[in-house]
């Protein structure tokens, strides 16, 4: 089967931009229209320097008509004056929809960096593009500035395991040019995915946010999971970086696959406070998009 792809152009202004402090904002979507109304105001509300933003890219997975145009009338209202394009796909000729996606997004994206939103995790709190562009050009390390994981509070055991490995031997949890940020950990000699203790610090903003969502106090809690150090999470990324690693491939679980080829090159470090929080998957009573998609992660 031959996949259908449809790019609808809203706004075409005289300057795209690829100056390497430009941006291009891109966000994925599918099938919540309510969240997507949450998750494209809060970049506007909460980036302090979005005249950055020289375009915005908007992959959208089997929407319906009626919210596609939903979802244009609200893009066109917050960016006036930005090139916006829509990237609407419906068959596709795998199962790995997002990989399928995340191909073409990083065929697309013609800006040095680009600032990526899904459409579940709306930001809420303040955040600058430029200084972590900055803090990219400066490290050539760093491929990616994370705004959806918070510090964690990591047992000396841990720690300990995590710096005898070749990527954490001259890595510190705290970023060492910024401590308002930290290097995301990985331990290779692990499996991906393994639980690897309890996670103090989401099972407090997991219980937190449910017991608001719930209107009564809930307690949740959460593993720390060994992961590489890539996701796609609101964060700004150096897509030429990106680009060296290779394409996506279309295979289980997308972001460690790609991870695992990242971390032998790159690192990826994260705000100490998140500035993102997710409102999708079953905390929230939500279907993910992979499961409203029939789609492997």
């Amino acid at each position: 089967m031959r996949g259908t792809m449809k790019i609808k152009k809203i706004i075409q202004s005289e300057f795209e931009g690829e100056h390497t402090d430009t941006v291009t904002l891109t966000m994925t979507c599918s099938k919540r229209l309510h969240l997507f109304k949450k998750a494209l105001p809060s970049f506007v509300q909460y980036c302090t320097d979005a005249l950055l933003v020289t375009k915005v890219l908007i992959f959208d997975d089997s929407s319906t008509q009626e919210d596609r145009f939903e979802m244009e009338k609200l893009a066109e209202s917050l960016f006036p004056r930005t090139n916006i394009d829509f990237v609407y796909f419906d068959e596709m000729p795998t199962k790995y929809r997002h990989a399928y996606i995340m191909r073409h997004w990083l065929q697309m994206v013609k800006t040095h960096y680009v600032f990526h939103l899904e459409d579940d995790r709306p930001m809420i709190e303040y955040f600058s593009l430029k200084e972590a562009i900055n803090i990219i050009k400066q490290d050539w390390e760093v491929a990616i500035v994370g705004y959806a994981q918070s510090l964690r509070e990591f047992p000396q055991e841990y720690l300990d395991l995590y710096r005898s490995t070749e990527y954490g031997r001259n890595r510190e949890i705290v970023y060492s040019n910024n401590n308002n940020y930290w290097v995301w950990p990985y331990i290779e000699t692990e499996e991906i995915g393994n639980n690897m203790f309890m996670d103090s610090v989401r099972s407090k903003e997991g219980s937190e946010e449910m017991s608001t969502l719930a209107g009564h106090a809930i307690n949740y809690w959460e593993m720390f999971v060994n992961y590489p150090p890539f996701g796609l999470q609101p964060s700004v990324m150096d897509v030429n970086k990106l680009r060296l690693i290779g394409t996506f491939d279309l295979v289980d679980k997308l972001e460690g696959s790609f991870g695992k080829k990242m971390y032998k090159h790159f690192s990826s470090i994260h705000s100490v406070k998140a500035k993102s929080v997710h409102l999708g998957g079953h905390i929230y009573s939500e279907k993910s998009a992979y499961e409203m998609n029939d789609s492997i992660r």
